[in-house]
């Protein structure tokens, strides 16, 4: 780099502003491509593109979509099954294999399991609320009941601290509430 007078090196406003179509004409020419682009345009989002068929999910879709939890319940889960936690600026990616073991699959399953084989696991997680309405009840304390009871199996939910924050897997529930009539009142 050339001097001014002095030594010093020429103050910014002084510099020739960078030519980027050069400089990149210039990589491609290294690299030995024409000006062809790198990359094919990018298709627009579908929900497939979102589905499992990803290589797994970022902490943020983890927290809000899959799990819908806050991110300190989050946080307690991931570290209590041996998962980093980096934050969620950091853009932290979890595999599938990572996600449904954390949520308490067989570890030999997570690693296996794909989208086509068991749907049921890559589908996004219900809330007690929205849980009690699938069900049919009228009050959240009735499925919490029905945990406890041992009448949902541990595949039917994920249990997020020891306060009982509870997700449902929708098609668990779903074919509960097809073969069993849970009528009446869980005391």
């Amino acid at each position: 780099m050339t001097t001014l007078s002095g030594g010093k090196r020429p103050s910014s406003r002084h510099r020739k502003p960078r030519d980027r179509e050069a400089i990149k004409k210039a990589i491609l020419d290294t690299a030995g491509r024409t000006g062809v682009p790198t990359c094919p345009p990018k298709a627009p989002k579908t929900v497939v593109q979102e589905r499992p068929s990803s290589p797994g999910l970022k902490l943020r879709d983890l927290e809000e979509r899959r799990w819908n939890v806050s991110p300190q319940v989050a946080k307690a889960k991931l570290l209590q099954s041996g998962l980093p936690y980096e934050g969620r600026r950091a853009g932290l990616i979890y595999s599938w294999a990572s996600i449904l073991r954390a949520e308490g699959i067989n570890q030999v399953l997570a690693e296996e399991v794909t989208e086509h084989d068991h749907p049921a696991l890559f589908d996004d997680l219900m809330s007690t609320t929205d849980a009690m309405q699938l069900l049919g009840y009228q009050d959240p304390s009735a499925v919490r009941k029905l945990i406890a009871a041992g009448a949902l199996g541990t595949e039917a939910y994920v249990q997020f601290g020891s306060r009982g924050i509870y997700r449902f897997r929708p098609a668990s529930l779903r074919s509960l509430r097809k073969t069993a009539a849970f009528s009446g009142r869980v005391v």
